[in-house]
């Protein structure tokens, strides 16, 4: 993410939301995510489960995610 749209988004508090698991197996790199950056830098982020059922995710699960997302 560029700086100047990081602190734009920062600044007007911005909430990104992110649906992690379903993110992952779209672009098929498990464990890489940029959910860790945006927390790191200090943005606004809710966890989605985008489905549920097809995923086998819930919110803790995504949840328990964060810690171990990269960028």
């Amino acid at each position: 993410m560029k700086n100047s749209i990081r602190r734009s988004g920062k600044k007007r508090e911005v909430i990104i939301e992110t649906c992690s698991t379903s993110n992952m197996i779209i672009v098929l790199k498990p464990g890489v995510h940029p959910l860790g950056c945006f927390v790191s830098k200090g943005l606004r982020v809710l966890l989605g489960t985008d489905d549920p059922l097809v995923l086998n995710t819930d919110v803790l699960a995504e949840n328990a995610l964060e810690p171990a997302l990269r960028c």
